[in-house]
């Protein structure tokens, strides 16, 4: 699936007179370029309003445009940090980019919120994330229902992201994605974390689903048989 530029979508809603229209998330999906699963996280998370009218949701015309708005400012954020304004990634890294590394205590850090490692990626989108081959990925087993395989990550492949913000000192551990500071409560405890890659390229690149996943079955070939 191609993605659509979020501001010719937006162009195009804009010139016609809409007074109430209901988008099923089969049609956000296709119109961003995302899965389902995704556009339903980001319904569960509270980014994206929705009613739920009988089994499914349906995203109110206004309310699509509202967040739309709010993806094209992340959009140009990244734009800014990131070379070329994608993030294309190549094989997963072993080595973090480098960390921000401060002496001195920060005195904001009072009333600063606390999240786990857990917690925190849970509310990270990485929708944007993409390889050029599977050469390199530690694929451990694959998900039949989306067609996606199943690929355990470090910790260090995601503090490589250009918008993840690391700070680290004697008194705590801080990290940023976009929003407010946040410090890492236990930042010894790290969770396992996998992603699904579909397992079918697009325009040459193999795409995830945007989720951190922390706790994950999955099928593989010797257990079938």
């Amino acid at each position: 699936m191609r993605k659509v530029d979020l501001e010719v979508i937006q162009e195009i809603l804009q010139t016609k007179k809409v007074e109430f229209v209901l988008y099923e998330v089969e049609d956000v999906a296709k119109m961003l370029g995302v899965s389902e699963r995704t556009v339903r996280r980001w319904i569960e998370d509270k980014k994206l309003k929705a009613m739920k009218l009988g089994r499914g949701w349906r995203i109110e015309h206004d309310d699509l445009m509202e967040f739309m708005e709010s993806r094209k400012n992340i959009k140009e954020n990244e734009n800014a940090t990131s070379r070329g304004g994608t993030y294309t990634r190549g094989t997963t890294s072993t080595k973090p980019r480098k960390l921000q590394k401060t002496q001195k205590k920060r005195r904001s850090d009072e009333g600063m919120q606390k999240k786990s490692w857990k917690d925190f990626l849970s509310g990270c989108d990485v929708s944007n994330w993409s390889w050029s081959s599977l050469d390199g990925l530690n694929i451990i087993g694959e998900d039949e229902e989306d067609d996606s395989y199943l690929v355990r990550l470090d910790l260090a492949t995601v503090l490589d992201d250009p918008r993840l913000e690391y700070q680290e000192d004697d008194e705590a551990t801080r990290v940023r994605w976009g929003g407010d500071w946040i410090e890492i409560e236990n930042p010894q405890d790290v969770p396992d974390l996998f992603i699904k890659v579909y397992k079918e390229p697009i325009d040459g690149l193999y795409r995830c689903d945007g989720i951190f996943y922390f706790t994950i079955f999955y099928f593989t070939e010797d257990e079938d048989e």
